[in-house]
């Protein structure tokens, strides 16, 4: 019998040794070490089975004991008043690679400095100074990547560097608010990646960014030129008053760019030609929906296609390389929805004549020949007999205020977002085995959830006195958490 003298060790230990015993190639989920061969294991007699359970139990007391030790070796001593950091050599730094698993070991830690010490990183560096005043700036490793400047103080330590915290591995700088300046000057060139933020509004000027800029975010304070950098990968402007323009003082966005996040306003106003190679094209508005009737401005490269700022007809072009496709429609059209057989994932707000009604989803809103996979509804709607095409597995509603219906059983998968007033369990097909409720359900969650679901995702702040009698007994795979 194992015993441990720390309640939260045995837990531990008990719950990784059932791991390995359940897994097949018996390594060990801390080191990744190989404990027993496959084929030692593939005669099932009693003492076989006692003595493969005794070598790993032996295998991950030790493992165990080791990873304590490097913990408990990890530490600053003073000498001479010099400082002098030790560090445990052994497998678990090798290649500087750390098992997640560990991770989940070392939560149970309570010397937090230790843990630090031990993962020799962090994400990122901010309020560093609550450091500065106590010997903890001294337990701080030396490799970032994200710098957030959030007041002044973060802004010294970008400039001055005082603590050489900003080094060549720190990639993205996030400046959330202005400066203490006229104009942003010239960023340090190991970032590659910048996102100023909503409260922004300094001039960059047009040597600030550097020409190894790679992804770029600019907020919606931000109302003056805009200086794109040559190499940019992706751009996100969240404001309607930003001027683009390149280092010849063109509209013309950079040949390199893959992700393009744009008001309507920049299309319009300046003329922007997208170009050759994009892959992602977002578009929003601050206004009214216009109607777009011709989408042969887009190339034919782009995959994922966000059409949020128009309203799109049944004689709207969209390219054949799209595969996501996120869209507005009116459903007053008894035409199909021009959408191409290369769409799998398919978002769609319906914008209707009377806000107080229900779209009634008809088999003509979407093409016979739909191959989509995923289909994502974001207004409130009814689902006709025939609507869902047959091709539809996973099928998403975005807020329901009433239960809906006529759902095929080729559909394997529902994800519920938004607010849910009814969904009812008794009009799904046995198909559904993967369920997720990321919304708040107005209603009991016994009267929603199949019975044949057997992958459940909940978000738990919304269901904090869950019990096992709110459950179906099929489900054997239950997560809780938040999609990203």
């Amino acid at each position: 019998m194992d015993s441990y003298d720390d309640e939260k060790e045995q837990i531990i230990f008990n719950n990784i040794k059932k791991r390995s015993l359940d897994d097949d190639n018996r390594s060990c989920i801390i080191c990744n070490h190989m404990i027993i061969s496959p084929t030692t294991t593939t005669h099932n007699n009693n003492s076989n089975s006692i003595n493969s359970e005794k070598i790993i139990s032996d295998h991950y007391r030790q493992c165990l004991k080791a990873l304590n030790n490097v913990v408990n070796r990890t530490f600053i001593q003073k000498e001479n008043e010099e400082e002098t950091i030790v560090v445990e050599n052994n497998h678990y730094f090798q290649n500087n690679m750390i098992r997640n698993s560990m991770v989940e070991i070392l939560k149970f830690q309570d010397d937090n400095r230790n843990v630090v010490n031990l993962m020799m990183t962090l994400p990122m560096t901010f309020m560093i100074e609550c450091f500065e005043t106590s010997e903890r700036m001294r337990h701080l490793p030396r490799q970032y990547y994200r710098l957030v400047v959030d007041q002044d103080k973060d802004w010294d330590h970008l400039i001055k560097n005082k603590y050489n915290l900003i080094g060549p591995t720190c990639k993205e700088l996030v400046i959330n608010r202005d400066i203490c300046a006229d104009q942003c000057p010239t960023l340090p060139n190991h970032f590659t990646r910048f996102i100023f933020g909503n409260e922004y509004s300094l001039k960059l000027a047009k040597d600030s960014l550097p020409v190894t800029t790679t992804h770029l975010r600019i907020g919606y304070s931000y109302d003056q030129h805009l200086y794109l950098p040559p190499y940019l990968e992706t751009l996100i402007l969240d404001g309607e008053e930003t001027t683009i323009v390149n280092n010849d003082g063109c509209s013309i966005l950079p040949p390199t760019l893959q992700t393009l996040s744009i008001l309507d306003t920049h299309l319009l106003l300046d003329q922007l030609t997208l170009p050759i190679g994009l892959k992602r094209l977002f578009i929003s508005t601050v206004g009214d929906l216009i109607e777009l009737i011709d989408g042969s401005s887009i190339p034919n490269t782009v995959t994922d296609l966000d059409l949020g700022a128009f309203l799109v007809g049944a004689n709207t072009t969209i390219p054949s390389s799209v595969t996501k496709l996120t869209i507005n429609f009116h459903p007053i059209s008894k035409n199909h929805l021009a959408i191409p057989s290369s769409v799998k994932h398919l978002k769609v707000t319906f914008k209707n004549v009377n806000p107080f009604e229900p779209t009634v989803l008809m088999p003509e809103h979407f093409p016979s020949h739909s191959s989509i996979k995923h289909l994502e509804l974001c207004s409130r709607c009814s689902i006709g007999p025939g609507s869902i095409p047959p091709s539809v597995q996973h099928l998403q509603f975005n807020g329901i205020d009433n239960a809906p219906t006529n759902i095929p059983n080729t559909v394997r998968e529902i994800t519920l977002s938004g607010d849910i007033y009814q969904f009812f369990k008794s009009e799904m097909s046995d198909s559904v085995t993967h369920f997720t409720i990321t919304g708040g359900l107005f209603m009991p969650l016994v009267f929603a959830i199949p019975d044949s679901t057997t992958h459940l995702f909940l978000s738990m702040d919304q269901y904090p006195d869950l019990t096992p009698t709110d459950l179906p007994s099929s489900v054997t795979h239950l997560k809780f958490g938040k999609i990203k």
